[in-house]
């Protein structure tokens, strides 16, 4: 029998971002869906969300999470694919983010995004994927794109023109990181956790 593939949305808001990943993986084999994670660090969105998700079609194994995604209460190793649609964009866009910047405070306004980044590759399984959707080059910023930082170098770069977010706007350009699971770092957070 084949295992389910594992999937964990970041941020997931008010998206039905992981019930459609859900539906379009498992189409047209519903037992062949993924087990979906959503979590959201709002207690209400996710409650709203589980609400939502009980009185559609789309029941199965897809749970919401209310939690943190820079320390979240799962043990590692156990997905085969996180999704960050936006979290760590929302991280560095904050006000109260950009108020450290310009306090030269650096270490604070990177520290929660890389946490985010390093929490995706602890959960990851031995050649799990990491998908961070955003609106610029996120590789440096991260730290994804050094050797030592845990995944398969290189970390990939899609650049996809994505239609204009309203009428007679210029298309946009969306970049997705693509980051691979290195076996070595996910076998030793494995370890870790058993200690």
């Amino acid at each position: 029998k084949r295992r389910r593939l594992a999937v964990l949305v970041l941020g997931c808001g008010s998206s039905p971002l992981g019930e459609d990943v859900r539906a379009s993986v498992g189409w047209p084999w519903p037992w062949a869906a993924p087990n979906v994670t959503s979590v959201d660090i709002s207690e209400g969105v996710v409650q709203q969300m589980s609400a939502r998700l009980a009185s559609s079609r789309r029941r199965g194994a897809h749970t919401y999470l209310a939690a943190d995604a820079r320390s979240l209460p799962l043990p590692a190793a156990q997905f085969d694919l996180v999704v960050d649609k936006g979290t760590i964009n929302a991280m560095l866009a904050d006000r109260g983010y950009r108020r450290a910047a310009r306090m030269a405070r650096r270490d604070l306004v990177l520290g929660d995004a890389q946490r985010v980044s390093t929490e995706a590759r602890r959960l990851l399984r031995p050649g799990g994927l990491f998908v961070l959707v955003s609106g610029t080059d996120k590789r440096k910023l991260l730290g994804l794109d050094h050797a030592n930082s845990g995944w398969r170098q290189p970390v990939e770069l899609l650049e996809v023109d994505a239609p204009p977010a309203r009428p007679g706007a210029r298309p946009r350009l969306v970049f997705v990181h693509v980051a691979n699971a290195s076996v070595v770092e996910a076998v030793a957070a494995t370890a870790r956790e058993e200690l």
